[in-house]
């Protein structure tokens, strides 16, 4: 399981480097910085299609948590997609822009974990995901 540590260290370390820190302090924002960097190095070295990370939308908590999303997403094998990015509503648009910026063609989960009534919520993410995701129809001959 690699999501796990590479979303810990690259998720973290925006919001690190935005609060005050000593010299100390940002020395070790940076060295984390690098450690993201040497599993994501890892990670790209690894020539096998039976490896890659599960994508989770829900899992990234910087200033930027889209830019982590488009970093990671070359490596997706499976996408889990929540309804929230970073504690606000996602833009299922732009999550679905990013997957498809890679030519990304697995399976797409929806994770739902809010408070309104998952009967009523969940089919309409579906729906909009459903929108996102369709093929465009073959122009008329």
């Amino acid at each position: 399981e690699i999501r796990t540590p590479m979303n810990g260290i690259i998720g973290m370390i925006d919001l690190l480097v935005a609060s005050p820190l000593t010299t100390e302090q940002l020395e070790h924002a940076h060295q984390a910085r690098a450690s993201a960097e040497q599993l994501l190095s890892i990670v790209k070295e690894i020539d096998s299609e039976w490896f890659g990370v599960t994508w989770d939308s829900g899992n990234f908590r910087s200033a930027d948590p889209y830019r982590e999303l488009e970093m990671i997403a070359p490596y997706a094998v499976t996408a889990q997609i929540k309804v929230k990015v970073a504690g606000k509503p996602a833009d299922l648009p732009r999550v679905v822009g990013i997957l498809n910026a890679v030519n990304y063609r697995g399976w797409l989960a929806l994770e739902y974990e809010e408070e309104e009534e998952p009967k009523v919520a969940v089919p309409r993410y579906l729906a909009e995901l459903r929108r996102l995701t369709a093929a465009p129809a073959p122009a008329a001959k």
